[in-house]
Protein backbone atom coordinates (compact mmCIF):
# COMPACT_ATOMS: atom_id res chain seq x y z
CA UNK A 1 0.00 0.00 0.00
CA UNK A 2 1.17 3.34 -0.88
CA UNK A 3 0.02 6.56 0.42
CA UNK A 4 0.90 10.42 -0.14
CA UNK A 5 0.64 13.04 2.37
CA UNK A 6 0.52 16.77 0.50
CA UNK A 7 0.47 18.70 3.50
CA UNK A 8 3.27 19.56 6.19
CA UNK A 9 4.19 22.58 8.50
CA UNK A 10 6.28 25.49 6.65
CA UNK A 11 9.43 23.27 7.06
CA UNK A 12 8.21 19.62 5.61
CA UNK A 13 8.86 18.06 9.17
CA UNK A 14 6.44 16.46 12.22
CA UNK A 15 7.72 16.97 14.87
CA UNK A 16 8.29 15.00 18.02
CA UNK A 17 5.65 15.01 21.19
CA UNK A 18 8.92 14.56 23.44
CA UNK A 19 11.67 17.00 21.88
CA UNK A 20 11.71 19.65 19.34
CA UNK A 21 14.91 18.12 18.57
CA UNK A 22 14.12 15.41 17.19
CA UNK A 23 12.58 15.66 13.94
CA UNK A 24 11.65 13.19 11.07
CA UNK A 25 11.94 14.97 7.46
CA UNK A 26 9.03 14.08 4.75
CA UNK A 27 9.05 15.73 1.74
CA UNK A 28 5.75 17.12 -0.09
CA UNK A 29 4.29 15.18 -2.60
CA UNK A 30 6.36 12.12 -1.92
CA UNK A 31 4.72 8.45 -2.10
CA UNK A 32 5.16 6.66 1.33
CA UNK A 33 4.80 2.92 2.29
CA UNK A 34 2.50 2.24 5.60
CA UNK A 35 6.03 0.66 7.00
CA UNK A 36 7.63 4.28 6.56
CA UNK A 37 4.46 5.90 7.98
CA UNK A 38 4.23 3.52 11.01
CA UNK A 39 8.14 4.59 11.76
CA UNK A 40 7.16 8.72 10.88
CA UNK A 41 4.39 8.06 13.32
CA UNK A 42 7.06 7.68 16.00
CA UNK A 43 7.41 11.08 16.25
CA UNK A 44 4.02 12.58 16.07
CA UNK A 45 2.02 13.07 19.41
CA UNK A 46 -0.73 11.23 21.01
CA UNK A 47 -3.90 13.00 21.14
CA UNK A 48 -5.94 12.11 24.37
CA UNK A 49 -8.50 13.56 26.65
CA UNK A 50 -9.53 13.63 30.01
CA UNK A 51 -13.16 14.23 31.65
CA UNK A 52 -14.84 13.71 35.16
CA UNK A 53 -17.38 11.10 34.74
CA UNK A 54 -20.73 13.18 35.06
CA UNK A 55 -22.69 10.31 36.73
CA UNK A 56 -22.61 7.90 38.88
CA UNK A 57 -23.04 4.00 37.03
CA UNK A 58 -22.34 0.82 37.69
CA UNK A 59 -18.79 1.03 36.46
CA UNK A 60 -17.63 4.57 37.48
CA UNK A 61 -17.91 7.20 40.15
CA UNK A 62 -19.21 11.22 39.43
CA UNK A 63 -15.97 13.10 39.58
CA UNK A 64 -13.86 10.21 38.75
CA UNK A 65 -11.34 10.76 35.63
CA UNK A 66 -11.81 9.18 32.44
CA UNK A 67 -9.50 9.08 29.49
CA UNK A 68 -9.50 8.67 26.17
CA UNK A 69 -11.36 10.39 22.57
CA UNK A 70 -13.14 13.51 23.00
CA UNK A 71 -17.03 14.02 21.65
CA UNK A 72 -19.56 16.76 21.61
CA UNK A 73 -23.16 15.46 21.54
CA UNK A 74 -26.15 17.25 21.36
CA UNK A 75 -27.63 19.87 23.37
CA UNK A 76 -23.71 20.47 25.03
CA UNK A 77 -23.75 17.44 26.53
CA UNK A 78 -19.54 15.65 26.09
CA UNK A 79 -18.38 12.52 25.46
CA UNK A 80 -15.09 10.51 26.09
CA UNK A 81 -14.58 7.44 24.37
CA UNK A 82 -12.13 4.51 25.30
CA UNK A 83 -12.23 0.87 23.73
CA UNK A 84 -16.02 1.11 22.25
CA UNK A 85 -16.72 3.00 25.80
CA UNK A 86 -18.01 6.38 25.94
CA UNK A 87 -19.22 8.23 29.35
CA UNK A 88 -20.92 11.43 29.66
CA UNK A 89 -18.35 14.03 31.31
CA UNK A 90 -18.69 17.28 32.84
CA UNK A 91 -17.73 19.69 29.39
CA UNK A 92 -15.97 22.49 31.90
CA UNK A 93 -13.72 19.62 33.13
CA UNK A 94 -12.40 18.53 30.07
CA UNK A 95 -8.72 19.17 28.87
CA UNK A 96 -6.67 17.97 26.05
CA UNK A 97 -3.00 15.85 26.71
CA UNK A 98 -0.40 17.95 25.74
CA UNK A 99 2.18 15.17 24.70
CA UNK A 100 4.23 16.27 27.63
CA UNK A 101 4.89 14.64 31.20
CA UNK A 102 6.28 16.32 34.55
CA UNK A 103 9.67 15.20 36.22
CA UNK A 104 7.85 12.42 37.72
CA UNK A 105 6.77 10.89 34.43
CA UNK A 106 2.76 11.61 34.37
CA UNK A 107 0.87 13.41 31.60
CA UNK A 108 0.46 16.81 31.79
CA UNK A 109 -3.16 17.91 30.63
CA UNK A 110 -5.15 21.30 30.26
CA UNK A 111 -6.33 22.22 33.50
CA UNK A 112 -3.03 21.24 35.27
CA UNK A 113 -1.73 22.83 38.03
CA UNK A 114 2.56 22.50 37.97
CA UNK A 115 5.43 23.46 40.35
CA UNK A 116 8.82 25.27 39.01
CA UNK A 117 10.12 25.22 42.43
CA UNK A 118 8.74 25.71 46.35
CA UNK A 119 6.72 29.22 45.28
CA UNK A 120 6.16 29.19 41.44
CA UNK A 121 3.52 27.45 40.39
CA UNK A 122 1.46 27.81 36.85
CA UNK A 123 -1.82 26.41 35.40
CA UNK A 124 -1.54 24.72 31.66
CA UNK A 125 -3.60 25.88 29.43
CA UNK A 126 -4.14 26.15 25.58
CA UNK A 127 -2.87 29.45 24.14
CA UNK A 128 -5.27 30.21 21.02
CA UNK A 129 -3.83 32.67 19.57
CA UNK A 130 -0.40 31.32 18.72
CA UNK A 131 -1.77 27.32 19.16
CA UNK A 132 0.46 26.14 21.86
CA UNK A 133 0.20 24.62 25.36
CA UNK A 134 1.20 27.47 28.17
CA UNK A 135 1.92 28.50 31.64
CA UNK A 136 0.05 30.94 32.89
CA UNK A 137 1.35 31.79 36.31
CA UNK A 138 -0.91 31.41 39.35
CA UNK A 139 0.90 34.65 41.17
CA UNK A 140 3.19 37.73 40.23
CA UNK A 141 6.10 35.87 38.47
CA UNK A 142 7.79 36.42 35.12
CA UNK A 143 8.80 33.46 32.83
CA UNK A 144 11.51 33.74 30.12
CA UNK A 145 8.76 31.58 27.76
CA UNK A 146 5.21 30.77 28.54
CA UNK A 147 5.09 27.87 26.48
CA UNK A 148 4.88 24.83 28.20
CA UNK A 149 7.95 22.61 26.56
CA UNK A 150 10.47 25.34 27.62
CA UNK A 151 9.47 24.91 30.69
CA UNK A 152 9.82 21.90 31.09
CA UNK A 153 13.12 21.66 29.17
CA UNK A 154 14.03 24.16 31.71
CA UNK A 155 12.80 23.72 34.94
CA UNK A 156 11.86 20.50 37.04
CA UNK A 157 8.16 20.89 36.19
CA UNK A 158 5.75 18.63 38.91
CA UNK A 159 2.15 18.48 38.39
CA UNK A 160 0.48 19.16 41.80
CA UNK A 161 -3.38 18.90 41.49
CA UNK A 162 -5.61 20.62 38.68
CA UNK A 163 -8.01 23.36 38.92
CA UNK A 164 -11.06 21.71 39.19
CA UNK A 165 -10.02 19.83 42.48
CA UNK A 166 -7.86 21.61 44.03
CA UNK A 167 -8.87 25.31 44.42
CA UNK A 168 -7.03 26.29 47.21
CA UNK A 169 -3.98 26.35 44.94
CA UNK A 170 -5.46 28.72 42.71
CA UNK A 171 -4.95 31.20 45.42
CA UNK A 172 -1.70 33.73 45.47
Amino acid sequence: MIIMLNSFNSNGYLPSFKSETKYKKMEAGKEYTLEELRTIGEYMREYKFRGQVRYNSKKYKKGEWYYGNYRRGRNDRSFIEEDYEEVEVIPETVGQYTGLHDKNGKEIYEGDIVRFSEVDTAIVEWNEKYAYFMVKPIQDYYFDSDILGHAIEYNNVEIIGNIYENKKLLEA
